[in-house]
Parts: C-alpha cells; structure tokens; sequence
C-alpha cells in the first residue's frame, strides 16, 4: 500500500512533469516553426515531404501548431496541459488571463497543475456562457484531410518502418522491439481479414 507521503510525492512528480510537458509543447512548436522559415530541414525534400518523412505528421498539422503559437504565444500550450481547450476557446477566454490566472467570476484562478479542475470549470462556464450572450463560435475547422488519404497512410507506414529500423540500429531492448512489432503485425493482419 502506498503511503500518504509517497502519494503526495508522486502527485507532485506528476505536475512538474505536466508543468514541463506544456514548456516542451511551446518549445517544439517554436522548432517547427524556425525549421520552416529558416528552410532548415535542407536536402530532405519540400515542406510538405520533410513533415511526414522526419517529424511524423502532416504539413497541415505542422502549420496548425506554429499558427497557434504565433497567434497565442506559448500561454496557449500551458492551458492546455490543465484543461482540453481548442484555439475558438482559447480566444474567447484569453482576455480572462492576465498575470499567470484566469479571472473568472471575480476570483483568480493560478494556472497551475493543482488547479486542473478549477481551470477546466471556469472555461465550461464562460464558453456556456458566451454562448448565450453571442452566437456561438465556430470551433477551428478540422484538419484538412490529404487528397489522396492512401498515399497518406503509405507514407505514415513508411514512417513508423523507418522509427523501427532506427530503433533496431541503436541499442535495441530486443524483446521490447520485438513485442512492438509482432503488436503491428497482429493488428495489421486482423484488418486484413476484415476486408
């Protein structure tokens, strides 16, 4: 049985651990967004080829993420390590957080790791509220999906090979590898006999 000592410790791990996730959320968008205009990923291709080769996404999900860095700033990454919050929302509260804490209903909540639920309470409330008030916002369209959504998923799979083969070339935990790609192996076969 854990001890009450030891179950504070590790709520506590845990918050700076998220408090670090959201600096790290903000920074690797900052990366992104410097590898872009800088033109820094060189001969690996355009833009649109370097995303999925090397940084594991789409083009239009990279250009999401430095969209809202450049709009928000790094605040918009730390909220949403406390609460879901998508960027209509975040621009609907953001003159609510002034000094670190979102003012709602005349109290100033911190924005800290301890104060989730609060945090993730006062923004359901003025987005219901806002709601009444004004017509509601539309919430950022959806990620636009590839035109061709098979040559999407080749390249993702052409991705996830080339993260096993790196992890075979490094000092690989052969059993950890290799419970992960029979893992792979067993799903992608369940699909296929569903087809």
């Amino acid at each position: 049985m854990t001890s009450s000592i030891d179950l504070g410790r590790m709520i506590g791990q845990r918050e700076a651990l998220d408090i670090v996730a959201a600096r790290c959320s903000a920074a690797g968008a900052g990366l992104l967004r410097q590898l872009r205009e800088g033109k820094d990923y060189g001969d690996c291709g355009t833009w649109e080829e370097f995303c999925p080769k090397y940084l594991h996404m789409s083009k239009d999900t990279a250009n999401r993420i430095i969209r809202i860095l450049d709009e928000f700033g790094p605040r918009y990454f730390e909220i949403t390590q406390l609460t879901r919050i998508s960027p209509a929302t975040y621009r609907l509260i953001a003159p609510a957080i002034q000094d670190g804490s979102l003012h709602s209903n005349g109290e100033a909540i911190a924005l800290v790791p301890e104060n989730a639920k609060k945090v993730a309470a006062a923004v359901a409330e003025m987005r219901r509220a806002a709601k009444v008030e004004e017509a509601p916002e539309a919430e950022e369209p959806a990620e636009a999906k590839p035109a061709d959504p098979y040559l999407d998923i080749r390249q993702r799979c052409e991705g996830l090979v080339e993260a096993f083969q790196a992890l075979m070339l490094g000092r690989p935990e052969r059993h950890r590898l290799a419970a992960s790609l029979e893992n792979c192996r067993f799903k992608l076969q369940m699909m296929e006999r569903q087809l």
